[in-house]
C-alpha cells in the first residue's frame, strides 16, 4: 500500500539520491543541511510517497509570494522507475496540491516539464494544468 505524507525533515541522503538519479543523469549529492533548512523555514515543502517503508516518489512545493499573487512552484517530481504505472505520481501530486491549497488559499500552481517527459506531461494536463506559451529563461 502506498502512503503519501509531507516530510518535515530528510534524514537519509541515500533515499533522496536514489530518487534524484531517476530525474537527472548528472551526478547529484544532496545537501541535507540546506534542504532541511529550507523545509524548516517554510521555503520548501517536501512530499513523499512510501511503499513498504521505501520512498518511491517525491516532489517539492516552493512558495513564491509576489505583489500580485501567491505562487507555488512544483519542483523535482519523481517516481522511481520500479514503481511507475501504479498511479503514484498522480496520488503524490494530488496530495501535494491539496496541502498547498490549504496553506496558501487562492494560490496558483506552476511547473515546468521537458517535452521528452511525455507521460509526466500527460499527467499534468490530466490534473488540469495548461501549458502556457511562455518561455523559461535560465542564466
Amino acid at each position: 500500500m502506498v502512503t503519501y505524507r509531507k516530510s518535515d525533515q530528510i534524514l537519509d541522503k541515500n533515499r533522496l539520491q536514489a530518487l534524484f538519479s531517476e530525474l537527472t543523469r548528472r551526478e547529484f549529492t544532496p545537501d541535507l543541511d540546506r534542504i532541511n533548512s529550507l523545509i524548516q523555514t517554510g521555503s520548501l515543502f517536501c512530499y513523499v510517497a512510501e511503499e513498504d517503508g521505501e520512498w518511491v516518489g517525491m516532489c517539492y512545493l516552493v512558495p513564491c509570494q509576489t505583489a500580485m499573487t501567491d505562487k507555488l512552484w512544483i519542483e523535482d517530481v519523481v517516481v522511481h522507475s520500479s514503481a511507475r504505472g501504479k498511479g503514484i505520481g498522480r496520488g503524490l501530486l494530488e496530495f501535494a496540491l491539496e496541502d498547498g491549497c490549504k496553506r496558501f488559499p487562492g494560490c496558483v500552481f506552476y511547473l515546468t516539464s521537458r517535452p521528452s517527459r511525455v507521460a509526466a506531461r500527460k499527467l499534468y494536463t490530466d490534473l488540469g494544468f495548461q501549458e502556457y506559451e511562455t518561455g523559461v529563461f535560465k542564466k
